[in-house]
């Protein structure tokens, strides 16, 4: 494949020396990636700060709740309640079972539901995120996989100044392979080893809790300014049609996997798909 050299150059510079960029080691025998946490800003780098006034409010009206297919309606009022108590505010709903049971548990979190913004795909509803976050238990080969906690310090920064969507699977299966390849990054939620498996509702309010509680006390200092994601998906379509017009189809399908893999753990910013689309149109 001839990629242009200029975005060889743009890689090398932006993959290996950023603080954001992700290095794994194969485990033994599994094929699974253990990403270290180094790969995020470490909390000691953080700046932080007493929260001014107002300050909170900016970060948390930049954090998104993204349910996919919640199956359960009163997982759907819970999570909502469970934004309310910790002051978050933005939900979307992907695909849900939505019932008047939701509004009914969600007591005095019922405007969270009414409010909510309902997408038919996963892909619609990240348009508007420049950072998407996918809780799991589960390790994917080619996705950078942390700790909840340990990337707390991250999220608080990007927050400041953009959107992050936090996507959560459906009661029965969690999120899909599929799904998770549109996520920048894996959370765990921390659990006994014999029964890892968290209940939907339960970890949106163990997620809002603590993101609420180290804020509270703590103001990080801001991040990168990153591509909204709707952009992201754009240079995705005519990174495929350039690779399409240069190689046989399966090599073409083959590149464009793994060339958005690459770009999605790199995190990119606005100016940086600004280049690489012009790059591309050539």
């Amino acid at each position: 494949m001839q990629v242009p050299f200029v975005v060889f150059l743009y890689l090398i510079v932006k993959h290996f020396p950023c603080q954001y960029t992700c290095r794994g080691r194969t485990l033994a025998g599994t094929g699974e990636y253990d990403i270290s946490i180094s790969a995020l800003p470490r909390p000691e780098n953080i700046c932080y700060n007493k929260c001014q006034t107002g300050e909170e409010t900016v970060w948390i009206q930049n954090v998104e709740i993204v349910l996919v297919s919640p199956q359960t309606p009163e997982n759907i009022g819970l999570a909502a309640r469970a934004m309310k108590n910790t002051g978050f505010h933005s939900l979307c709903l992907v695909n849900p079972n939505l019932t008047p049971r939701s509004v009914e548990v969600a007591k005095g979190g019922k405007d969270i539901v009414e409010t909510a913004r309902v997408a038919e795909t996963l892909e619609e509803a990240l348009g508007p995120a420049h950072l998407v976050c996918g809780f799991t238990r589960r390790t994917r080969k080619y996705a950078p996989s942390y700790t909840f906690p340990s990337a707390i310090p991250f999220l608080l920064a990007l927050a400041k100044r953009e959107r992050i969507a936090l996507v959560f699977g459906n009661e029965q299966t969690g999120l899909s392979q599929e799904e998770t390849a549109r996520c920048d990054l894996l959370l765990a939620l921390p659990a006994h080893p014999e029964f890892p498996s968290y209940n939907l509702a339960v970890s949106v309010s163990i997620t809002c809790y603590c993101l609420w509680e180290t804020a509270r006390s703590h103001s990080p200092a801001g991040a990168l300014r990153l591509a909204p994601k709707e952009t992201i998906y754009s240079l995705f379509r005519e990174m495929e049609h350039w690779l399409s017009v240069r190689l046989p189809s399966r090599r073409a399908r083959s590149a464009h996997r793994t060339l958005r893999r690459l770009f999605t753990r790199t995190l990119l910013t606005k100016n940086e798909v600004a280049l690489l689309q012009e790059l591309f149109r050539k």
